[in-house]
């Protein structure tokens, strides 16, 4: 327990600059109170990395049949989370998690359901990299389906550092891409730095 904490007093910190804990006000719009406060509280156990006892409540959560479509999506996405930072990652059943989202005319529709895209790219990217050319293509859905949202961007930011060291014609197509859409961008100082500092090491080696 102990040993936890300062992760946990770090991630609370965040949270409090962001002011939400792993999903914000937008991704929570439509569900009740009672489900807002449940959320709240499996999202600390979350970032507690109770990570078991949290996936076990998103399961009830998402399996009450009262449940509402945000927060059955939230739930799914909750559960996926919580494989992904398993010791033993079982990529198949998270996959399943944020396809039940994607496949489902009602949760497609939910704020929260722009970030199954987005975390689907990451699952295929912890498969290793020959998995990238797949990964590039859900980022790019995600880009074209929710151009609005923050995973866009975030989508777009990860493109170029994610090809960065493989391909750099097509992560500086990512990057004027990103410039352009997004000048002031969330990411746009630190995509500068990390771009500086992959392309000196390639020199180096």
């Amino acid at each position: 327990e102990a040993a936890g904490l300062p992760n946990l007093s770090k991630r609370l910190q965040i949270s409090c600059s962001q002011k939400f804990l792993v999903t914000d006000k937008l991704e929570q719009s439509g569900a009740s109170s009672t489900e807002k406060l449940k959320i709240a509280l499996i999202e600390m156990n979350f970032l507690s990395e109770r990570i078991e006892e949290a996936k076990k409540e998103w399961i009830k959560l998402r399996s009450d049949s009262k449940v509402t479509a945000p927060t059955k999506t939230i739930a799914l996405l909750g559960e996926a989370d919580c494989i992904r930072m398993s010791e033993s990652i079982d990529h198949n059943r998270a996959k399943s998690c944020y396809q039940m989202v994607l496949r489902d005319e009602k949760l497609l529709k939910t704020p929260a359901a722009s970030r199954a895209l987005y975390n689907l790219a990451w699952l295929t990217l912890q498969r290793g990299n020959k998995h990238r050319t797949t990964a590039n293509q859900l980022f790019e859905e995600c880009i074209k389906k929710n151009p609005k949202s923050k995973y866009a961007e975030a989508s777009l930011f990860y493109l170029t550092l994610v090809n960065a060291g493989y391909d750099r014609k097509l992560a500086e197509k990512y990057a004027k891409e990103y410039f352009r859409i997004y000048p002031n961008g969330v990411y746009s100082a630190r995509l500068k730095i990390r771009l500086k500092e992959i392309y000196n090491n390639s020199t180096k080696s």
